[in-house]
């Protein structure tokens, strides 16, 4: 099982991605978050395989908080 994480600012879009995922068997979504700061503050307490990421999110964009993760 893929454990996926979802950074994506426009809920209606997230929701769509979700949809699409939620057919495959095979990936389980772990982690929602609105913005880079949202995504950084809950992989404390979460560690997905891999994130989903807009790079262009209020508050920090995916590139920033790309990042912050290559720090980790």
């Amino acid at each position: 099982m893929i454990k996926l994480g979802i950074a994506e600012d426009h809920k209606q879009f997230r929701e769509a991605i979700k949809r699409l995922i939620h057919t495959e068997k095979d990936i389980e979504i772990i982690l929602e978050a609105d913005n880079g700061r949202d995504l950084l503050e809950k992989l404390e307490r979460v560690e997905p395989d891999t994130i989903l990421m807009d790079i262009r999110m209020p508050l920090m964009n995916g590139i920033e908080a790309r990042r912050f993760l290559e720090d980790l």
